[in-house]
């Protein structure tokens, strides 16, 4: 059986972005594998696919995520003409993903389970909507700006479970929903402290010892994961997401934003921001 690589600088419709888009009606596809990321939705009809070997059967409403390397293909059952919309991202977006949704992201490339949602009859017509704006979007920028809105609304139904918090103990996975649900972020490190049974020297050890990574550093990624979820989903002003997040300045907040995310609050709200309405 013939073998098709497929890469994102050929297939992409813009070849320099990180995102790319196709709908596509038909009866089968060739077996290939690709160097990006995808997410298949089925919209119209069930089909027969095959990844790595493995034979799965999916009808409407159905979203498969497929790895990079993953050998797959499909064919419409009886041979009928199914329908399904394509969202095509490159590693580069996913690592930016990171930034406000890890659990999701270590997921999706460190463990090889299959990842298969079923959307509901509101999320499918959602998504037909959007399908349709992209379309119909008069710019690049635009519809680049859409395609990455589908792109995570698909991304966040995936129900994850950290397999790394499995091995933490209750008290840990406890400080970090603490810290993943704060509603004031002007919280201090001694005051998160407060909410354990350790002194905040005491803490500092042992939270590097189990995570990897310093208190400090942890609280300050959850606080730019919050600004990317408000850039994205709300019209508040770059001050009044700053103030929100407890930083003492703006410029303060842009610099500690850029050197996470290597673009200014401004930049990542243009290309990932929706202003319009979204589903909930």
């Amino acid at each position: 059986m013939k073998l098709l690589t497929i890469d994102e600088k050929i297939a992409f419709t813009h070849p320099s972005r990180d995102v790319d888009f196709n709908i596509w009606q038909q009866r089968k596809t060739i077996p290939h594998k690709h160097t990006f990321y995808e997410l298949f939705i089925v919209t119209e009809g069930t089909l027969n696919h095959i990844i790595n070997g493995k034979k799965e059967v999916f009808g409407e409403g159905t979203v498969r995520f497929i790895r990079p390397d993953d050998f797959h293909f499909q064919k419409a059952l009886k041979n009928r003409v199914t329908k399904t919309i394509n969202l095509s991202f490159t590693e580069n977006f996913l690592n930016h993903y990171a930034y406000f949704n890890e659990k999701t992201v270590r997921y999706l490339t460190e463990f090889q389970d299959s990842i298969i949602i079923k959307l509901n009859e509101t999320e499918l017509s959602y998504i037909a909507e959007y399908a349709n704006k992209i379309i119909q979007a008069k710019n690049e920028e635009r519809e680049t700006s859409l395609i990455n809105h589908l792109i995570l609304f698909c991304l966040e139904k995936i129900p994850i479970i950290s397999k790394r918090r499995q091995k933490y103990p209750e008290w840990l996975n406890d400080l970090l929903n603490y810290i993943e649900n704060l509603s004031d972020f002007s919280v201090t490190i001694p005051e998160i402290a407060k909410t354990t049974n350790y002194s905040p020297s005491r803490l500092a050890v042992l939270f590097k010892q189990y995570t990897g990574e310093t208190l400090v550093r942890y609280f300050g990624k959850t606080k730019i994961k919050r600004a990317c979820n408000m850039l994205r989903n709300t019209n508040f002003s770059i001050l009044d997401i700053s103030i929100q997040l407890g930083y003492s300045s703006v410029s303060h907040f842009n610099r500690i934003f850029k050197e996470q995310l290597s673009c200014t609050p401004t930049e990542y709200r243009s290309q990932f921001g929706n202003n319009q309405r979204e589903y909930r």
